[in-house]
């Protein structure tokens, strides 16, 4: 059925917007959608939202059923690795897609370091949701740099990018969106971002007027912990309210924020619970606090 859609919008010349979530296209689905996007020239929105979590009982049996089907060495339901690839291949030549959701399709480091890279060279795309797609480490931070030197993007998995850098957000509530050290590591870009011009007189920073940010939730590791406290330690912005509960970041991430909460002098109430941090984490937020500023 995905490959027959993928047919159509090679051809397909007036439809707009397609939502196809919630469908197990699996990895060969989504490489046929990448193809076809590379010859489509109408399509300004795409959902290829996965989320198997939340099906109902009447579509999961339709699911169970889908899958004992599917040829065998398939991905079951999301689009994967090789989707991922296909559709960050397709990117790099469509000049009409605007809008792409490819939330929880587990496309991994690979799948998400070829989206970043596309992003290099598109120069259409506003809106695009990447989270709960297991990208972590070096691959969080690349994904991260793109989406920061992209031109178009406004919106990065629910992260508000163009509002935060025209100061138009003071408080941000993103508990339980998923963001992963990806959207971490892209926050904390924007928090370490200010205003500047260069010789033609154009902004090409942005100074950060964010004051409270609510991260909970959102399976942010070591990674994004660290990237954010790195940010902290520029003393940049106005932020003064920091709640990373139930993450991950750990005793690493625990003692980055140490380091971080001992040169800041504008953060004034940190919520880390809940983030596996034992006695060796908690002492190094500990001697910190001694030396703090």
């Amino acid at each position: 059925a995905t490959a027959a859609i993928a047919n159509a919008l090679s051809f397909n010349r007036s439809l707009r917007v397609l939502d196809i979530k919630y469908n197990p296209l699996g990895d060969q689905g989504g490489a046929a959608l990448g193809e076809a996007l590379k010859g489509n020239t109408a399509l300004t929105s795409l959902n290829l939202a996965g989320c198997p979590a939340i099906h109902p009982p009447t579509q999961r049996r339709r699911l169970r059923y889908a899958n004992e089907r599917s040829a065998p060495g398939s991905t079951r339901e999301c689009i994967g690795a090789m989707g991922g690839r296909a559709i960050g291949d397709a990117l790099r030549t469509n000049t009409t897609l605007t809008s792409l959701n490819l939330y929880q399709n587990d496309i991994g480091c690979q799948g998400g370091i070829a989206i970043g890279e596309a992003l290099a060279v598109n120069t259409t795309l506003t809106c695009l949701n990447l989270a709960r797609n297991r990208i972590e480490g070096e691959a969080a931070r690349r994904v991260a740099a793109a989406v920061l030197a992209s031109r178009t993007l406004q919106i990065f998995s629910n992260v508000p990018i163009q509002a935060l850098r025209e100061e138009r957000v003071s408080k941000l509530t993103l508990a339980s969106k998923h963001l992963g050290d990806s959207g971490a590591v892209v926050l904390a870009g924007l928090v370490a971002c200010f205003k500047e011009h260069n010789k033609y007189g154009s902004i090409t920073g942005a100074y950060l007027g964010l004051e409270e940010l609510d991260l909970d939730k959102n399976s942010i590791g070591t990674t994004g912990a660290i990237a954010i406290s790195e940010a902290l330690k520029l003393k940049r912005g106005r932020l003064h309210r920091l709640s990373l509960c139930q993450n991950a970041i750990g005793d690493l991430g625990a003692a980055a924020f140490g380091e971080a909460i001992r040169i800041n002098t504008t953060l004034f109430t940190l919520h880390i619970s809940g983030n596996a941090i034992s006695d060796t984490g908690a002492a190094a937020i500990s001697e910190a606090l001694k030396l703090a500023s």
